[in-house]
């Protein structure tokens, strides 16, 4: 955890820095990283004080950094317990659905921000175990094409006999727009942004609803909205 801190605190400056000169971290690494080296040779890992009003603000923010990554890898470990042994695929949640591993909730709003951070502060972490999961849940749970359906973990199958169009547009819909969107955004081309692509390009090839300018891929405004922002 004391490279998370010394990262935090890295951070922190590069914040302050950013106020100081009004400016993004961009341009703090264009044009002043030469006062962001001489703050980190004073201040990182290292326990004096300083009156520097600028370090202060910086350590501040550092310390409230760590503490975010901390809670972030705990978030991890403590859902990585609670994987199914057989596939590595996390639980809709650890109550009446423990059961089971949907694409709008498993995988759209806990399992990417599992891999955002790892890709953060764990990189073996992130190539392993991380990546593990990516492989399992395309195998296990890609039931049209590409599409994923809800898989049960008693069940070693899907959790419903036959696929329904509607529910399966669905979550790959959210599984696109809130999880694997946000980490292409950050990671940029990986084997996440791959299996985006990949159920993307099969939601349209399925596309159920008839128009007068083509198919797409349903009635539900929300779906639409979510298209509309991942082909942006």
């Amino acid at each position: 955890m004391r490279t998370c801190g010394m990262m935090g605190e890295l951070i922190g400056m590069a914040a302050s820095l950013c106020k100081k000169y009004d400016t993004d971290p961009r341009g703090v690494y264009q044009n002043h990283l030469t006062k962001l080296k001489q703050l980190a040779r004073r201040g990182v890992g290292k326990l004096n004080e300083t009156k520097d009003e600028a370090f202060e603000r910086a350590a501040e923010n550092g310390r409230l950094a760590n503490e975010g990554f901390v809670r972030c890898r705990n978030f991890v470990k403590g859902w990585l317990q609670q994987a199914d042994p057989k596939t590595l695929l996390i639980p809709r949640n650890l109550d009446r659905d423990k059961d089971i591993w949907n694409a709008q909730d498993s995988a759209a709003d806990n399992y990417p921000f599992m891999v955002l951070t790892a890709a953060i502060t764990d990189p073996s972490l992130f190539r392993g175990r991380m990546l593990d999961m990516l492989r399992a849940e395309t195998i296990l749970t890609s039931r049209i094409d590409s599409l994923p359906d809800t898989y049960s973990f008693s069940k070693q199958d899907f959790q419903y006999q036959q696929p329904d169009m509607p529910r399966i547009i669905f979550g790959s819909s959210e599984y696109i727009k809130d999880g694997l969107l946000p980490l292409t955004e950050w990671l940029g081309p990986s084997p996440w942004s791959k299996r985006m692509l990949s159920i993307l390009d099969d939601l349209w090839k399925h596309a159920p609803v008839e128009t007068n300018y083509g198919k797409i891929v349903s009635r539900s405004q929300e779906i639409n909205g979510e298209m509309l922002q991942v082909l942006s």
